[in-house]
């Protein structure tokens, strides 16, 4: 009886030990399978290509503006605006001034051409006036044909002109729009020892360019008047005129 209670604690301690030990084997197992499960190699996509750097075009390098000289005396300067690449535009050539015209001036009483008005219309009677008044006229000397010329007046760009076209005597002379007619025409007829004038024969008429009553005040008229010759030296001086 006593021999067999004497086993059973033995029997006892050796299951518990087994236990142990089994226990322990699995705690140590149970780590190194669930790393290896882990260790498997995941299945993931490729990656996909970036585009190249060659397909875009390169940027242009940004235009940097050179740095300022250093200042000797420590200040910080502005940085130096780089040179203009623009072509600078031609200079405008100035335009020349009108010629300045020429006086037609009366030998009888040493006045101008000119009209009643600085500003003168169309239709204004031609007078004379001293030479140096805004009164007095330049008129620019155009050629016609057969040798006459055309007195345009600078200033209004009217023609001298025998009012109507008339070919009798007395007719007032004037300015109006030039036309080219021959009542605008004059040609130059040389007075012989007169220093260089010449009567002015209007074209339509025959007739000349000549100052009313040969007065020598400013105002008078001038007129068409048949035209006077050699013999005639007195009446010739009023229809002597020099263009200068």
């Amino acid at each position: 009886m006593s021999s067999r209670h004497a086993r059973r604690p033995d029997l006892a301690i050796t299951l518990v030990a087994v236990a142990i030990v089994v226990v322990s084997a699995v705690a140590i197992l149970l780590p190194v399978i669930l790393v290896r499960a882990d260790d498997r190699p995941l299945v993931t996509a490729p990656p996909v290509p970036s585009p190249t750097a060659s397909t875009a075009a390169p940027a242009a390098p940004a235009a940097t503006a050179p740095a300022a000289p250093p200042d000797p005396a420590g200040r910080v300067l502005p940085p130096t605006a780089p040179p203009s690449s623009a072509v600078p535009s031609p200079t405008a050539r100035p335009t020349p001034p009108a010629p300045a015209g020429v006086r037609v001036v009366s030998r009888v009483s040493g006045l101008c051409l000119g009209t009643g008005s600085a500003s003168p219309q169309e239709g204004a009677p031609v007078v004379q006036q001293p030479c140096g008044s805004p009164l007095a006229r330049r008129f620019a000397v155009r050629p016609g044909p057969d040798g006459a010329v055309v007195l345009a007046d600078r200033r209004s760009g009217l023609c001298l002109d025998v009012e109507g076209a008339s070919a009798g005597d007395g007719v007032t002379v004037l300015l109006w729009t030039c036309n080219g007619g021959g009542n605008q025409l004059f040609t130059r007829r040389p007075v012989a020892d007169s220093g260089g004038r010449s009567q002015l024969v209007a074209a339509h008429s025959g007739k000349c360019l000549d100052v009313l009553g040969r007065a020598r005040q400013a105002g008078a008229s001038v007129q068409q008047f048949g035209c006077h010759g050699a013999g005639e030296e007195r009446e010739l001086r009023n229809q002597s005129w020099a263009l200068g």
